[in-house]
């Protein structure tokens, strides 16, 4: 295990002085002297006799003595000194850190939100390929690294883990390739765009045989005025929906050229209150979105919960509880499921279950174009 020591100065005070530290990607800080320690993503470092300090997202410092892990966002300001000082800590900027410091080998890997996926999901296998489904997934849950005024309740609790499962649902399962499938975990306003952009080319270019999957996990939220329910990317505020994303637009995209079918997936409330507070909670926000009208033929949405209950976990799971049954149904009837019967059976046992943990209601609901009738019952997820 390499150990630098570096040069310690001014009892526990930390300040700007004459030498400077790089801080920057990738993360090399050269402390008070010529030792270069190199610090990279989900490890932990030893920071003797320091204050709380942290540097750069998705990195946790164990901080000697107090013992205590700090998780970092940017930008964010940073007390560097007992006599508080404020000092911006930013790519491309340069502190001195005059302490001394012992710089460890990492510990443990481990990410700023850190997901625990459970065993319970033996998914079962498929030899088919469903070479015309494409699929978008999201999850969006680690808010408080992009917006530094959220409480660490205002993440979407296992947000990750029902998108990596119910990736691993379409393919091992639902025989999607792998390359047909956009991936997103905890994606902002120009990440989801591009990816919603891009799903819809797929479609322009599919000759009307592509099936459509969009499958969001994360916080959703209406309009206070227009009450049009919108998804929140990871850096954009509640307060301001001005870079959110409405599902009026994500429809209209989903269904703008001819397609075999499009399902919609929504393991997300739009009520303002989250799965374990809403990014607008502290104002108690709760509003009944308005329902859009689908028009579209071949499209049908699953949401998770009504327009005016919240959507919650299944924290013993650790998964969303509509993802969790959602999954679980296809492992109960081995792979074979029709969305009739994916209804029926999120209507019976999320409510149940959600009463029975969480003390409150929570009933899945499905919408789709009155001129499909009850044809989409028979449809499935994959081809």
């Amino acid at each position: 295990m390499k150990v630098y020591y570096l040069l310690f100065l001014v009892g526990i005070q930390v300040s700007l002085l004459a030498q400077h530290s790089a801080v920057s990607n990738p993360k090399t800080y050269s402390i008070n002297s010529n030792s270069t320690g190199y610090l990279s993503n989900s490890q932990y470092y030893n920071l003797a006799q320091t204050p709380n300090f942290a540097v750069s997202p998705s990195i946790y410092y164990s901080i000697n003595q107090l013992n205590l892990n700090s998780s970092v966002s940017t930008p964010v300001n940073y007390s560097l000194s007992n006599n508080s000082t404020n000092n911006s800590i930013s790519t491309s900027q340069y502190y001195n850190i005059g302490i001394k410091v012992k710089i460890e080998e990492p510990k443990e890997k481990q990410t700023q939100v850190a997901p625990v996926l459970i065993n319970d999901f033996k998914l079962p296998t498929t030899s088919k390929k469903s070479d015309n489904t494409y699929v978008l997934i999201i999850g969006n849950e680690d808010y408080t690294s992009f917006q530094t005024n959220l409480r660490k309740e205002q993440n979407v609790e296992f947000a990750l883990n029902d998108a990596r499962v119910f990736k691993d649902l379409c393919v091992k399962t639902l025989g999607v390739p792998t390359e047909n499938i956009i991936y997103l975990e905890n994606a902002g306003f120009v990440k989801i765009k591009q990816a919603i952009s891009q799903i819809n080319l797929l479609c322009k270019h599919s000759s009307g045989k592509a099936n459509l999957i969009f499958y969001y996990a994360g916080h959703g939220l209406p309009d206070e005025i227009t009450k049009i329910p919108y998804i929140i990317p990871v850096d954009v505020s509640g307060s301001s929906l001005d870079y959110a994303i409405s599902l009026p637009s994500v429809y209209q995209s989903l269904t703008e050229y001819p397609s075999n079918k499009v399902i919609v997936l929504l393991d997300a409330c739009f009520s303002g209150e989250g799965r374990s507070a809403g990014l607008l909670s502290s104002r108690g926000v709760k509003i009944n979105p308005k329902q859009e009208i689908i028009s579209a033929n071949n499209l049908v949405v699953f949401c998770s919960s009504t327009a005016e209950q919240p959507s919650l976990p299944y924290a013993e799971k650790k998964h969303g509880m509509f993802t969790y049954f959602l999954l679980n149904k296809y492992i109960e009837n081995k792979g074979i499921v029709n969305l009739g019967e994916l209804e029926e059976y999120l209507i019976s046992k999320v409510s149940l279950t959600n009463i029975l943990i969480n003390k409150t209601e929570q009933v899945p609901t499905v919408f789709y174009s009155p001129n499909i009738s009850e044809n989409w019952k028979k449809w499935t997820l994959d081809e």
